[in-house]
């Protein structure tokens, strides 16, 4: 779900629910994303659940983990 204000408008916390991005504050990202050394990319870790393996896709996709610069 996308979240955002107007300039001015009052601030709110988001709506209760699950994390999607993982948060390395409180999590370990090493428990849910690694890098293959054949590819050379980060990828969920193989065995964890789907929910734990969006989540990390997620992240993965939003940091541009994966970004290759030129």
């Amino acid at each position: 779900m996308e979240i955002s204000r107007k300039k001015g408008d009052a601030v709110i916390p988001p709506p209760e629910g699950d994390d999607v991005f993982i948060n390395p504050r409180n999590e370990n990202p090493l428990d849910f994303i690694i890098l293959d050394l054949e590819t050379l990319l980060f990828i969920a870790k193989p065995g964890i659940s789907p929910k734990d393996k969006a989540r990390a896709k997620y992240t993965v996709e939003i940091l541009k983990l994966n970004a290759r610069a030129c």
